[in-house]
């Protein structure tokens, strides 16, 4: 008996919940009209019913014919139709679309489904598209698709498509379950599947299948637990109604159920009172305390079950109609060991209404209004409203969706849902929403609504103007006509450009990009007219104005901006470049055939704010220099040498001497020889000597010589002498020797002794090694000699050595009084007037 009321009340909810869904209408050129609940109860339900040998085990008590009689009790409508087929691997039975629309219609089609039995043969084969496939055919003969009816399929089956026997395979009942489902689907024929489960062993994903491709339901039935699980699930998705179980109380041999009827549009509760023993003697109380009669002048109508198969009443139903908000009381008598459950069914007298704005304009802002009402009556009350979400999807007149799951909006001041849209095309479209109440309360489906949106006025605005560049580089421009332009598409506008005359520039509209593409010709002034049509008849003209100017202007002001950014790097850089500031001394050493013509060194000052000069030049540029050195350096072949020497100031005052590259000539920098062919650099800061020799022949050699700063004595030295006498080795006016002796002294003096001294670069005409005049190699008139024998190494009384290269009487490594030895004979003792490193009045060397 448990199983019994299990499944009947599964059933009982699906029928209930199917009897109420609502489907939409389509209309063509003006808002649907909206219904109610109680008008869009005139539905017609076909029950397909497995009658299988299966099923005397799965629903031995036949409640599956049992869900059809309650069907037929909770029909409202006058204008509902039922019908069913019963089928197993063959049609057992059917019956068509049946008028319910009175008491004996009614009570003949349960007679009908009372009537049906099981496969007689005890045949388990089931062919379930072959029940499908017959259940739609007689929907088609019913006439159920003029509009107007809301047709559905509920399947009631134990298991999956089997056919051991035939009459033909699974996989060709199969295919042709595919094409019935589609054209179900096509046809909006909703199939709502229920599979008896009980031994585990239904095909799920199968009876799922049937119920997801036409947009029904699949119940899977298994225990009793299921039912509120599945009748939330089952209102949450499909009803337009509420399901709440109550929890009735035995008192005094009654079972007593209080129910709140929370707001007045309630078109219909239902009491749905569930029994294995049988109730009896059901009463109504109403908010005010009285009791209500149970007839249909009160609004109430009884209804149970008597059907042969059940021996006692398995349900009890009381539809009250219109009922008022507040809290009701329900009772049955019964058995207190009986499992009674109560539940309380409700639909609304409302339905979604949809609206919009005034004379909705292709690409302007567009209100799609969503508003709940009764009949033409508004609803306000915020226990529907608050809390109640709702969406709408808009599809274009081809069926594509242009905006799906789009939010609306309530407006609490004025109790509606608003979604804010823009359509950029004319044209019907027809728009469908979904209210939820709050918590699945209820919810509603609004009927498809069309909404018409008119054409865009075709217009333009602004006055484009262009500034170009031309000759001798040409700059494109572009024109954004959207900006200008108004119209329902840009790329569906025709475009005709007609020029003034000046053919200044050529111009071409891109369609696709929306973008009028300018090129300039030449300079000059102009404009374009740009006249746009529609498909419609619709035109406008917009003025394009063009100025297209000389590129030139550029490449003058580039090339002064130019110059002044060069002149001010010159200035810049000449600003920070070292410049040359000191002096420098010149001397010259001179062949042996021109010493008679070595000059006195020359201190020249360099040229103040140049940082850089060619010697040949400052000497040229000095009248002493020039008459000192010039003749000299003309004879000596050093014209050449001094004019490829330069003298480069440096940073922190010091001078770079270059000898520049490919100077014809030996060449050699204090001895060191340079590679004429790369040049050299030489630093030199302030004091610093450097001697140049130079020859054209490799043996006549002279000396350039530099001294960077100051002035000296004959060794050029800037210092001050404040010790004529003193062992400095350069301070001696005479002769730059290791002791400093006025009138003599041995080697290393730069410029020689008057009288004396070695290895002056000078010599002294009366004697002393080393000096141009009593040296070795040259000879001298007083010493020395011109070659030959070297000599002793002694000498006599006016030098050393005599042409023919022998030592005279005087000459022994010993000195004398008039003489000293030289460098291998000498003693370490000193004379009257010579001695051998040492100082002495009138001679001496190292």
């Amino acid at each position: 008996m448990r199983h019994m009321k299990k499944i009947l009340t599964v059933l009982l909810a699906a029928v209930m919940l199917i009897c109420m869904s609502v489907s939409a209408v389509w209309a063509e050129g003006e808002e649907v009209a909206q219904q109610t609940t109680a008008d869009n109860m005139s539905f017609d339900v076909i029950f397909a019913i497995d009658g299988s040998g299966s099923m005397k085990k799965s629903d031995a008590l036949k409640l599956r014919l049992t869900a059809g009689r309650l069907f037929t009790e909770m029909t409202y409508s006058n204008t509902s139709r039922a019908g069913f087929v019963q089928f197993t691997n063959i049609i057992m039975d059917s019956q068509g679309l049946t008028d319910l629309s009175t008491e004996d219609s009614k009570a003949s089609f349960r007679d009908r489904l009372s009537g049906l039995q099981d496969s007689v043969k005890g045949s388990w084969d089931t062919d379930i598209s072959l029940g499908l496939t017959q259940a739609l055919n007689l929907l088609k003969e019913g006439d159920s698709f003029n509009g107007d009816r809301n047709p559905m399929i509920i399947l009631l089956s134990d298991g999956n498509t089997d056919l051991p026997n035939g009459p033909r395979t699974v996989e060709e009942s199969n295919a042709e379950l595919t094409g019935t489902l589609s054209e179900a689907a096509s046809l909006g024929v909703p199939i709502y599947s229920i599979g008896l489960n009980y031994d585990g062993k239904l095909d799920v994903d199968y009876m799922q299948n049937i119920a997801n491709q036409t947009g029904g339901a699949f119940y899977n039935i298994t225990t009793a637990t299921d039912f509120n699980k599945y009748m939330t699930d089952i209102f949450g998705n499909v009803a337009d109604g509420d399901l709440t179980g109550l929890n009735p109380a035995y008192i005094d041999g009654r079972f007593v159920t209080d129910f709140v009827i929370d707001n007045g549009s309630v078109l219909m509760a239902n009491i749905v009172i569930l029994t294995d023993k049988g109730v009896s003697d059901p009463q109504l109380i109403d908010p005010t305390g009285a009791v209500v009669p149970l007839d249909a002048d009160h609004g109430v109508i009884v209804s149970t079950d008597t059907s042969d198969e059940n021996k006692v009443s398995t349900y009890t139903i009381l539809k009250i109609m219109y009922p008022v908000q507040g809290a009701w009381k329900v009772s049955v008598k019964g058995e207190a060991d009986d499992a009674v459950q109560v539940n309380l069914l409700t639909t609304y007298d409302i339905s979604f209404k949809l609206l919009n704005s005034r004379d909705p304009i292709a690409g302007n802002d567009i209100n799609i209004y969503g508003k709940l009402v009764r009949g033409d009556e508004n609803i306000t009350d915020s226990n529907l409203l608050s809390g109640a979400m709702a969406i709408c999807t808009i599809m274009d007149n081809k069926g594509n969706i242009v905006g799906e799951n789009l939010p609306m909006t309530y407006n609490e001041e004025k109790h509606v849902f608003i979604c804010k849209t823009n359509l950029e095309k004319s044209g019907n479209y027809y728009v469908t929403a979904h209210l939820e109440g709050k918590d699945g309360s209820f919810s509603k489906e609004a009927a498809q609504y069309q909404l018409s949106i008119g054409r865009a006025k075709l217009t333009v605005s602004g006055r484009p103007d262009v500034s170009m560049w031309c000759n001798p580089i040409k700059t494109k421009a572009s024109v954004d006509i959207s900006q200008h332009v108004k119209s329902e598409s840009l790329a569906e506008l025709n475009c005709s450009i007609e020029d003034n005359g000046n053919n200044i520039v050529t111009a071409d509209y891109n369609k696709d990009t929306g973008m009028l593409n300018i090129t300039p010709l030449r300079t000059g002034t102009g404009y374009l007219k740009l006249i746009f049509s529609d498909a419609y008849g619709q035109s406008a003209e917009l003025t394009v104005f063009v100025t297209v100017k000389s590129s030139w202007i550029w490449f003058i002001v580039a090339f002064a901006i130019l110059a002044v950014i060069v002149a001010l790097i010159a200035g810049i850089m000449k600003a920070t470049k070292p410049v040359l500031k000191d002096s420098v001394t010149v001397e010259l050493s001179l062949p042996p055939m021109l010493a008679n013509l070595t000059p006195s060194p020359a201190t020249l000052a360099m040229p103040a704010k140049k940082s850089e000069v060619i010697l040949g030049k400052l000497i040229q540029g000095d009248t002493f220099a020039q008459s000192t050195l010039g003749n000299p350096i003309m004879q000596a072949g050093l014209t050449t040498l001094v004019n490829k020497i330069k003298l480069v100031a440096c940073k922190g005052g010091t001078v770079t001497v270059k000898i520049l590259p490919k100077t014809p000539g030996m060449i050699m920098i204090n001895n060191q020889n340079v590679d004429n062919a790369k040049g050299i650099s030489y630093p030199m800061n302030k004091g610093d000597r450097i001697a140049i020799q130079f020859s054209t022949d490799g043996n006549s050699i002279s000396t350039v010589t530099l001294q960077l700063g100051g002035e000296g004595g004959w060794d050029g030295n800037p210092e001050p002498y404040p010790n004529p006498w003193d062992n400095s080795p350069s301070d001696n006016p005479f002769g730059n020797d290791n002791f400093g002796s006025p009138f003599g002294g041995g080697g290393v003096g730069n410029f020689g002794d008057p009288f004396g001294g070695n290895t002056g670069n000078s010599g002294n005409p009366f004697g002393g090694a080393g000096g141009s005049y009593g040296s070795q190699p040259g000879g001298s008139n007083m010493g020395g000699f011109d070659g030959g024998q070297p000599g002793n190494n002694s000498a006599d009384d006016f030098g050393t050595g005599n042409m023919a290269g022998n030592p005279n009487d005087f000459g022994n490594p010993s000195q004398d009084d008039f003489g000293s030895a030289n460098d291998n004979a000498g003693e370490n003792n000193n004379f009257d007037f010579g001695g051998n490193s040492s100082d002495n009045g009138f001679g001496g060397f190292i």
